[in-house]
This record gives structure tokens, C-alpha cells and sequence, in this order.
């Protein structure tokens, strides 16, 4: 046999065995198949929806991340109690940890989901509301985003990754079923929303049932616990809370804004242009669960762990390239499949696409950092995106001007956070206090 071909055949042996890639290539792949029916819900929500209703739509779903802005500090926080607990082997202590963060996570969700379902009613302009039929179906999205944190930490804590993958393909199916149900009677944002609510339900059951099975089979559950992990601390939910709402309004406050700001339809069009760019970051990003379990495993370890970080780096950049590159050779079909009327887009869709490059590596280096505890950087982060949004508040009265802001201050963040790294890189291994001070 031919040598390369020989150590071709090696390699990529070597690689098929390899835990990360297996569980990389898994998640990413269950990813794309929901983003694939998540894009089929879009194509006909976007076909029997004008453009101020589609706009609308998005906004509602965007708000519902960063009104649960605090529910994602929680999963950050619970994911890493759980993936220390599991690297210590101390099964014992699942009961009182999940005791400790079910009990502040309900009174934070049943204070939260007040304050924005009030709010939210009080002030209806702000998202242009048609109609209050919406309100219910928003505060339940939140009911059930935050029901699903602990779950789905505790999956992800211990491995379990493809569980989370499966569930998340499931609530796609559900919803897209359901969408074509509601199109024989006609499509409002009612019944939108309402097949969004049963997809979100069906992956709370999914993965709070797969959780129960998979705590009961752990073994030590009856040995006494230990002392508590030190992530279950309460200054890790401040130093946590940093990374989670610098990731959030970074992530979502272009689709708020852009419905605050520009006119209805215009909205319509950014949130057509968000569906295929963000498509991109979901897939490239869809695995970076990995990068945190296994890094912060090896971290509580003492262990290195510049393999996981390359690997995963290395993961993140190739599906990046390839889905930008496959974007930009079948944008027209989709964009035609999409709505017709959209196919003067084109041009936008390619450079909202490109501006999302950066937001792919700003969450792997966020990641990264809440991984081996390195909080202080997300001072500034924070810092950067409220002037991200103070630049669209501002100047964004344009669907164009949304794009450069978007574009060039992307790149600026990013910058930011690899520089950081740079500066920091030698030091990012556990201490006596195992936490950044």
C-alpha cells in the first residue's frame, strides 16, 4: 500500500476514535439537522407572515433570551457545579447541589417572568405589538427555558452531550410539525409562537426524563456527600453572570434593537438576513459544550489541556469556513425558497453572514474563559457590547448602517478577546484558590 495512503488511513483511524471528534461530529451533526427544520418553520413563517409580523415574531424570540438573561448566568453556573462534581467522581453530591440551585432558580424565574410579562404589557410600543394574545405565550417560553437549566446543565456536566443534541432535534421536529398543522387555518403570530411553545416543551420532557435515567445509573449515589463543590460559592454567580449577559446582548440585542429602530418592514428584512447568517454560528458553535466539560474537567484536574482547546479552535474555524463558503454558493436557491420577494437580499444576506465570523469566536473565547475561570476579562466585554448597542440606538437608522455597525464592531470584540489571550495565555492554569481573584 502506498505510505500516504497508508498514513492517511492511520490518521484518520486515529481520529475516529478520538471522544472529542466523535462527540463534536455528533453534536454538530444533530445541529444542522435542527437548523434544517428550524429553516423550513422560517421559510413558511416568513411565506404566510407580512414583513412588520415576521419582524415581530423575531423580536418576541430574540427577548426571550435576554429576558432570561439571568436564567443563562444560572445554566453557566449549574454546568459548572455539575462538571466539577463529575470530575471528582462524587455522585453523592448531585442531590444537595440540585437542591441548592432548583430552589434559586424558581424564585429567580417566577420574579423574572413577572417583571416581563408586566413590563411587556405596560409597554406594548416597544415591540409594536398587534395584539396581547402574545404575553401568555412569552412569559411560558420563560417558564420553560428556565425549568429546562438544570437538565440540560446536568447532561452536559456528565458527557452526556448527545441527549441535549437529541432533545434539541426532537423540539425542531415538533415545531415544524406543528407549523404545518396551523398553516390549514391560516398562520398568525398566535400560532407561530404557539408551535414554537410545544417545541420547547417537548425538549424539557425529553431531557429532564433522559437526566432522571441517567443520575440513577451514576454509580456512589449512596455513599455521604462530601463538602459542596466550590463552584456551588456565591461569587461565582457574579463572576458567571458577567460572561452570560456580556454573551447575551451581544448575541440578541441587534434583532431588539433593529425592531426598535428601524421600520417595521425593514425589520422584517434584518431578521431575514439573521435567520441565514445565524444558521452559520449555530452550526459552528453547536459543539463548544465540549470545549467547556472538557477543558473545565482537566482544570479541576490540574491537568493541560491545549489539546481540547486546539481541537476544538480548530473545529469552530473549519465548520465556520465551510458553512460561510456553502452559504454563499446556495444562497440564491434558499433565499428564492425563503420568499421570492427577498432575492434583492442577496448582497446583505453574504454581508450579514461575514459579519457573524467574529461573533462565532467571541463565543469560543467566552467559553474558554468561564472554563478556567478567567472572569475579569468580561469587564470590558460588557463594557464593549453597551457600546455596540449605544452605536445601533444611535446611528442605526438604516438596515445598511445595522450591518457595518454590526460588522466592524464585531471585529473590534473579537479582536479585544484574542488579545487578551495573547497577553494572558501563560497563565491560564488552576491556583491554590482555583478561581480568578
Amino acid at each position: 500500500m502506498n505510505p500516504y495512503l497508508r498514513g492517511a488511513l492511520d490518521f484518520s483511524g486515529r481520529v475516529a476514535k478520538d471522544r472529542f471528534f466523535r462527540n463534536t461530529v455528533l453534536l454538530t451533526g444533530f445541529t444542522l439537522l435542527g437548523s434544517l427544520a428550524n429553516y423550513v418553520w422560517q421559510v413558511f413563517a416568513n411565506r404566510n407572515l407580512d414583513p412588520a409580523q415576521y419582524g415581530l415574531l423575531n423580536a418576541l424570540l430574540a427577548s426571550t433570551a435576554l429576558f432570561s438573561i439571568f436564567g443563562e448566568v444560572f445554566s453557566q453556573w449549574a454546568l459548572k457545579g455539575y462538571t466539577e462534581l463529575a470530575a471528582h467522581q462524587r455522585a453523592s453530591g448531585l442531590g444537595g447541589l440540585t437542591r441548592f440551585f432548583s430552589l434559586r432558580i424558581g424564585l429567580l424565574a417566577t420574579l423574572f417572568i413577572i417583571i416581563a410579562a408586566v413590563g411587556t404589557l405596560l409597554n406594548p410600543g416597544f415591540f409594536k405589538l398587534t395584539s396581547l394574545q402574545e404575553v401568555p405565550l412569552f412569559a411560558a417560553m420563560l417558564l420553560l427555558y428556565f425549568a429546562s437549566i438544570l437538565p440540560a446543565a446536568f447532561l452536559d456536566g456528565h458527557q452526556r452531550y448527545y441527549l441535549n443534541a437529541i432533545g434539541g432535534f426532537l423540539g425542531a421536529g415538533v415545531r415544524l410539525g406543528f407549523l404545518a398543522l396551523f398553516l390549514y387555518s391560516g398562520l398568525s403570530i398566535t400560532k407561530a409562537l404557539s408551535s414554537h411553545l410545544l417545541s420547547i416543551l417537548t425538549v424539557f420532557l425529553f431531557i429532564t426524563l433522559a437526566s432522571l435515567l441517567v443520575a440513577r445509573r451514576l454509580p456512589g449515589r449512596e455513599e455521604a456527600p462530601g463538602a459542596p463543590p466550590k463552584a456551588q460559592e456565591l461569587f461565582y454567580f457574579f463572576r458567571i453572570g458577567l460572561s452570560s449577559i456580556f454573551l447575551t446582548l451581544i448575541l440578541n440585542q441587534d434583532m431588539l434593537l433593529a425592531r426598535y429602530r428601524l421600520d417595521p418592514a425593514s425589520s422584517g428584512q434584518w431578521a431575514t438576513l439573521s435567520v441565514f447568517g445565524k444558521a452559520v454560528f449555530f452550526a459552528a458553535t453547536a459543539a463548544l459544550s465540549i470545549l467547556f466539560v472538557s477543558v473545565a474537567d482537566r482544570f479541576h484536574k490540574r491537568l493541560p489541556y491545549g489539546r481540547a482547546f486546539l481541537k476544538s479552535l480548530a473545529g469552530v474555524g473549519g465548520i465556520a469556513l465551510l458553512g460561510t463558503m456553502g452559504l454563499a454558493i446556495f444562497i440564491q436557491p434558499f433565499l428564492a425558497f425563503l420568499n421570492p420577494a427577498y432575492r434583492s437580499l442577496v448582497p446583505e444576506v453574504m454581508i450579514f453572514a461575514v459579519t457573524t465570523l467574529p461573533f462565532i469566536f467571541i463565543k469560543f473565547f467566552a467559553v474558554f474563559y468561564v472554563s478556567v475561570n478567567r472572569f475579569r476579562v468580561f469587564l470590558p466585554m460588557l463594557a464593549l457590547a453597551l457600546v455596540q448597542a449605544g452605536l445601533y440606538s444611535a446611528l442605526g437608522t438604516t438596515l445598511h448602517r445595522f450591518l457595518w455597525i454590526r460588522g466592524i464592531s464585531g471585529f473590534l470584540i473579537l479582536a479585544a478577546m484574542a488579545g487578551y489571550f495573547a497577553w494572558k495565555r501563560g497563565k491560564f492554569y488552576p491556583t491554590d484558590g482555583d478561581a480568578e481573584h
